[in-house]
Order: C-alpha cells, then structure tokens, then sequence
C-alpha cells in the first residue's frame, strides 16, 4: 500500500481521487483476505489494477462509439473477470432461467439478435454476467455487447474494466445537459453510437445487454434496494431500431441482484469521481420469459409504450423478488 501511496502522490492527483483509489484498494484487499483468498492472487490483482489506473492518468483512453474487448497486446476481459471473482461467494449465487440460454443460442446461431432489458446495480456488472456464464456458457459472455453510460469511459478507475467488455457507450437523459455547452457534443456522440448499433443489429447473430432506467438501482426511503422503473422511450428506441434492422431481434427480461460487492451512492452524483467500497457477497441472475413486443399495438403511442415499459419492468422486478435476501 505504501509503494501505492507513493505512486498516487508523485502524480498529483487531487485528494479526493487519491481517497477514493485508497478506500477502493484497501477495501478490497481486506474483504478478499478475510475470504481466504490467497494474499499473491490478491497482491497480483491489486498491483495490475494500480498500474492500469495510473496509466489512465498519464494519458486516458479514448474509447470508439463501439469499443470492442480489448485481448491482445493486454487481456483486459480476462483482468476485469480475476479482479472480481473473488468477491462473488460462487457457492451462495445463483443463475436462474437457464432453460432460456440453449434458445438464445438457437436465436444467435440464425444470425437473429437478443437483447436484454435488464435492471443494474454496479459498475463490474459485466463482469459478474461473464462470471457466472463462463463455466458453461463462455462464448455467451464474451460476445455479450452491453450499453453503458459515460461514467465507465471517463472515470480512471472504471476505464480499464471497461476495456475488457464490448461496450457501446450513450450519455443518459440525466447527464446530456450537464454541462450545457457539451451537450451538441454529447448528442452527436449518441447520434454516432446508435448508428454503430444499427450496423450491429444489421448483422445479427449480437447479444445487447441494455439498463432502461438509464442508471443503477439504488436505496429508498425505507432502505430497500428498488428496481428503478423502465424509461418507456428507451425501450421504443430498442425496439424501433430492431425493427429498422429488419433482423429479427428477441427482447427478454434479465434481472440482476449484485448491489452489496460495490455498493454505488445512495444518491446520484453528476460528477465523476465516487465513492467505492469493495465486499464479498453472493450475486444473483435471472432470465425471464421473451416478451411480445407486438401485444400493445392496440393503444395510442404514448400509451403502448408506458405499458410496455411498465410491464417489461414489473417482469424484472418479479424475477428480482424471487432472489434471497
């Protein structure tokens, strides 16, 4: 920790990034021992995590609209999945649905699309799918395309996950605004991104994993950790562009439960720069039933896409329910 130390402060980053680095390390190393993981295997991830951050820092990556996984000079994907294995209790997660995988399959073998409408709690969310599909389903997971925000391709600590996943990255209603004079550029951006997308959806054969609620679960009032409701409009989006597409494209609900390993603030924060306090804990997924897209044409616009956005959420919600405690 104190070579770590030493390397933070000969690059003069601001105090509050060097605590959070700080917290992220020493949490992390301390929850994974107390686990029983070996100190080199945990020495060994931390080391690699520290001299990737920093390379961040010296000169940052920048990310195309689609950033392929990145697996040659360096194996980012395979960095991304060791740092975070040892914080999944594997013998207390679970993987539910699985008789839906050997169809999505099927689906992705006839060059047809899958996207998962899917609820999200923390930023190595990614990693914890491949995690859990990699026994059985490693291809899955490696060719899993997910829809990320601007945080994870602008923040030093996420960036380097980030590289490892195939990633199109879109600035959320909440952030398109802030600042204001950047929002023509983030809008040309997310212009240029959804075009890669429909390219992507042209070809077929791709697995999207996508959030609706444009963000991560988060706390209510009571302390409960809520399934933040489905933007209907981002949904429409989803659909219309697979629709332009003209690949057929199967839509399912997937509901994740993995909040407790890195807990995200329990308010939202438009600048970068968070908190982040590693724990082991179990994680759970689910895939539900596909859902018909087409059953709500009988409304008006505005009406068939609150009820679908409704209904793809509570679908999402009840597979979450069904996660322990």
């Amino acid at each position: 920790m104190k070579e770590f130390e030493a390397r933070l402060k000969a690059l003069h980053i601001d105090q509050k990034y060097y605590q959070i680095l700080s917290s992220f390390y020493n949490s992390y190393r301390e929850t994974t021992l107390a686990e029983g993981y070996p100190v080199e295997e945990i020495d060994r991830n931390l080391n690699t995590m520290v001299d990737l951050v920093i390379k961040e820092f010296l000169s940052p990556h920048k990310f195309d609209s689609f950033n392929r996984a990145e697996r040659e000079s360096f194996d980012y994907y395979k960095f991304g999945n060791d740092f975070i294995r040892p914080l999944i209790q594997k013998d207390k997660s679970s993987l539910r649905g699985k008789e839906y995988i050997p169809l999505i399959l099927k689906q992705l073998g006839k060059k047809e699309n899958v996207i998962l409408l899917a609820n999200h709690q923390i930023e190595p969310d990614p990693q914890i799918i491949s995690l859990m599909l990699e026994e059985e389903y490693p291809k899955l997971a490696e060719d899993l395309i997910v829809i990320a925000g601007h945080r994870v391709v602008t923040d030093p600590l996420a960036i380097p996950f980030s590289r490892g996943i195939n990633l199109l990255s879109i600035y959320s209603k909440r952030y398109l605004e802030n600042p204001p004079e950047l929002r023509e550029e983030k809008h040309l951006h997310n212009q240029k991104t959804l075009s890669v997308m429909k390219d992507l959806l042209m070809e077929g054969g791709k697995m999207i994993y996508v959030a609706p609620s444009g963000g991560r679960d988060r706390r209510d009032e009571e302390g409960n950790i809520a399934v933040a409701p489905f933007d209907p409009s981002s949904i429409e989006l989803f659909n219309l562009m697979s629709q332009q597409a003209h690949v057929r494209t199967h839509f399912y609900p997937f509901a994740m439960s993995t909040y407790h390993i890195l807990p995200p603030p329990d308010k939202i924060q438009t600048e970068l720069g968070e908190q982040r306090i590693a724990k082991v804990a179990p994680v759970h997924l689910a895939f539900g039933e596909p859902v018909d897209m087409d059953i709500y044409e009988v409304y008006d616009k505005k009406t068939k896409r609150e009820k679908r956005a409704e209904s793809i959420w509570n679908e999402v919600r009840t597979l979450y329910a069904q996660f322990p405690v």
